[in-house]
């Protein structure tokens, strides 16, 4: 179970609240690959799904420091944990195919 001060950050996208995790991640990286900002509802609820199946499944730890990497980025997640950006760069790679495998990061 998601504790509820990180469940506000996954919150319900179809009820506007831009700042959950899955707004943020969705709309940095279509603006990182493609310049656009807009997602579909229906990606917007496939992205939200996605990140709803495979946060609860985290440790809390790396539940958190994605939570830092969204909010502050990599180099200010580095800074709060006093960790290189290269620690905070692998601990994502070792995440990323959780959420791969969840259809994130597929097309």
């Amino acid at each position: 179970m998601i504790p509820h001060d990180e469940r506000a950050l996954i919150g319900d996208l179809g009820e506007g609240e831009s700042a959950t995790l899955a707004a943020l991640l969705a709309e940095r990286d279509l603006r990182r690959r493609t310049g656009s900002s807009a997602l579909s509802e229906a990606e917007r609820f496939e992205l939200r799904e996605a990140i709803e199946h495979v946060m609860p499944r985290l440790e809390p730890d790396d539940r958190a420091l994605l939570i830092q990497v969204v909010k502050r980025g990599v180099a200010g997640a580095a800074r709060d944990r006093g960790v290189s950006r290269r620690q905070i760069n692998n601990a994502l790679a070792r995440l990323r195919p959780l959420f791969e495998d969840a259809g994130l990061g597929h097309g």
